[in-house]
């Protein structure tokens, strides 16, 4: 008998139905274009259902080895109720099982790069999903990007965050009131 083989899994089925929506599908794209090959956002982070089904079992495993490792982990406790020196013994107890890989520490580089595309080429143009309710000849998406900060601002990052979700975010949001009421 003739075998099929299908791809499916939680992550690569979560990861299509991301990117099949056309604002996430549009602004990872985007992003990717922007920043280049060279930052965080050259990448999907679950995976780009593209790029998943070129993937190797030993590619797998070698990239879960190196980046879902303990090494690259930041343990947090919080609370009042908390015995330091049990839970101090408890992560000991439990990071000594694994072996540190320090020689494969993650380029953090990537977290900070500076956009790839120059100033003098500011336009980008993605072809990607169509809203399935929207009529196919009457869709363009626009998106205005400024490079506001140095991401390695935490304080300043997060209030740009803040000040972005409140101004656009919504039809509450003020610019997205005045672009639905024109």
């Amino acid at each position: 008998s003739k075998r099929t083989v299908k791809i499916g899994g939680i992550v690569y089925n979560e990861m299509k139905g991301a990117l099949s929506d056309a604002d996430s599908y549009f602004l990872t794209r985007f992003q990717q274009v922007r920043f280049g090959s060279k930052s965080v956002y050259s990448v999907v982070s679950g995976g780009d259902p593209l790029d998943i089904p070129k993937l190797t079992h030993e590619q797998l495993i070698a990239f879960h080895g190196q980046f879902y490792h303990p090494s690259n982990s930041v343990t947090v406790g919080t609370g009042r109720q908390i015995a330091l020196n049990d839970n101090l013994t408890a992560l000991e107890e439990y990071f000594s099982s694994f072996s540190s890989q320090k020689s494969k520490s993650i380029d953090l580089s990537r977290l900070f790069a500076k956009p790839s595309m120059p100033i003098a080429k500011p336009r980008i143009e993605i072809s990607g999903p169509l809203d399935p309710l929207g009529d196919p000849s009457n869709q363009i998406r626009l998106l205005v990007s400024f490079l506001a900060n140095d991401s390695r601002d935490t304080d300043e990052a997060f209030a740009l965050k803040i000040l972005c979700e409140l101004l656009f975010e919504g039809p509450a949001a003020p610019f997205y009131k005045a672009l639905i009421d024109s």
